[in-house]
């Protein structure tokens, strides 16, 4: 029987996956509250949000959307994680804390109306961030340009030295 509480959880979980740009389910078993804690900051600093909720409740919040296929991943304790920005640097977090605390495990994903399995979750981690693939495109972009200029400043320069090398040679001829 939904009690005012649990609608008010629904809710605010369904806004909360509309206004995310995605959302890592991930499994939590024997980690104590100070440890959930640090996770929560390390997640917010990654402008993400971990929410602890029944499985019962994210069904009906996934329920009738793309992210519907995550309810095959909702089975024991489950926390989910709204990412607000980019997916790839907040799955970074959950992995290098799943190093010290191995009672987490990243189970499913939704990310642009798609979920992804474990493995694919497991391998956003390893995706540069945004910053850095824009980097990546920037010197790829630069480089044959730098590349050409190179090579025509030191076309530029042979001829230089050429013309320099003429002049002297008619100079020690005049003198």
């Amino acid at each position: 029987m939904p009690t005012p509480k649990k609608e008010a959880i629904v809710a605010e979980m369904e806004q909360a996956l509309q206004d995310a740009r995605g959302l890592i389910v991930v499994s939590f078993t024997g980690l104590s509250v100070p440890v959930l804690t640090g996770l929560r900051a390390k997640l917010r600093e990654a402008d993400a949000r971990l929410v602890v909720a029944k499985n019962r409740l994210m069904k009906i919040v996934v329920g009738g959307t793309a992210a519907e296929q995550l309810v095959e991943h909702l089975a024991g304790p489950n926390a989910f994680v709204f990412c607000r920005s980019d997916v790839p640097p907040v799955a970074k977090a959950l992995v290098e804390f799943q190093k010290d605390n191995p009672g987490i495990e990243l189970r499913a994903s939704y990310l642009e109306g798609a979920v992804y399995e474990q493995k694919r979750t497991q391998a956003l981690a390893t995706i540069p961030t945004k910053p850095e693939l824009l980097a990546e495109m920037v010197g790829a972009l630069e480089s044959p340009l730098s590349g050409l200029v190179f090579t025509l400043q030191g076309i530029v320069n042979e001829f230089v030295y050429t013309l320099d090398a003429v002049a002297d040679k008619r100079a020690a001829e005049a003198a």
